[in-house]
């Protein structure tokens, strides 16, 4: 059984009301080590509410049986404990954190082949079942893989739940922001607990997307200075945004910024970020999760 939960944000506004989910929209990233949600009013057209915990047991929610069963363990638990989540929604997201994906240009998509897609690039096991999801923004299916158990405990949990991939998420989050905004060409790289996401736009459309392994300051800082150099971008002219779990004061982002001359942190600014919910937390943390547009 999992012992109690770490947490590391819980911010309510006082327009929050548990009976009242039927008005509001509500977010889940699932990471491999935790869970986030945040719930947005449709009414006052803010989030109200956000909520994020660590996991006791360093199990990857991909590696087995034994890894399923117990981080379906710590989301019973989580949702025992706060039992609304599971309560009548306007509409639901949840977003779902695996390296075991792959992306397909829309024109080239064929849904008859959406398992040989992944596998060509993953291993997938007999236990996976294969999603694909379009991408508005980027003009593209997003294509993983997930445990059959986790999936169909989550639906079960969450009716009627719209399922994405986090990189999906990042990207309808990411693409939109930088439409029609200076600068040009930025690099965002999203660190994970134990991998990273680096993603490059060029000319306001995606140019490069993929998923690294990490395990030390210097291997971000490699794999980045690596895409730079493969799409001939200079570390000391670009402009390289960061989100995730990562702070001004980390090790992490000091060993970045001596490689790197343009760094910054990708921000919520949006009016649906103000109120007392959001006051005090640093977005960042939660891009892909603070987008009331994923919910419709």
């Amino acid at each position: 059984m999992a012992v109690d939960h770490i947490k590391k944000v819980s911010s309510y506004d006082r327009l929050f009301d548990q009976a009242q989910t039927h008005q509001y929209n509500l977010s889940i990233r699932l990471n491999p080590d935790g869970l986030s949600f945040a719930v947005y009013s449709i009414v006052h057209k803010r989030y109200i509410a956000i909520e994020s915990i660590l996991f006791p047991d360093k199990f990857a929610s991909s590696a087995g049986a034994l890894a399923a069963a117990i981080y379906l363990d710590n989301i019973a638990k989580a949702i025992d404990e706060k039992s609304w989540l599971i309560s009548d929604f306007r509409n639901k997201v949840i977003i779902y954190n695996t390296r075991i994906y792959t992306l397909i240009p829309e024109p080239l998509y064929n849904s008859d082949e959406k398992d040989s897609y992944l596998s060509f690039v993953h291993k997938t096991g007999q236990d996976d079942i294969v999603i694909a999801s379009k991408l508005e923004a980027a003009d593209s299916r997003i294509i993983f893989g997930i445990n059959k158990n986790i999936f169909n405990e989550l639906n079960s949990w969450f009716n009627n739940v719209k399922l994405m991939h986090h990189s999906g998420a990042l990207l309808e989050s990411v693409l939109p922001v930088f439409k029609h905004s200076e600068p040009e060409n930025p690099v965002i790289i999203n660190i994970n607990k134990k991998h990273l996401d680096i993603i490059a736009l060029r000319d306001n459309k995606l140019s490069f997307i993929n998923t690294f392994e990490w395990h030390s300051g210097t291997d971000i800082v490699y794999f980045t200075l690596f895409v730079l150099d493969q799409l001939s971008l200079n570390p000391g002219k670009v402009h390289v945004f960061l989100c995730g779990d990562i702070d001004e004061d980390d090790e992490n982002h000091q060993l970045i910024v001596r490689y790197i001359r343009n760094v910054g942190f990708l921000s919520r600014s949006e009016s649906y970020t103000k109120g007392y919910a959001l006051e005090l937390i640093h977005t960042h943390k939660y891009f892909e999760l603070l987008n009331p547009a994923l919910c419709e």
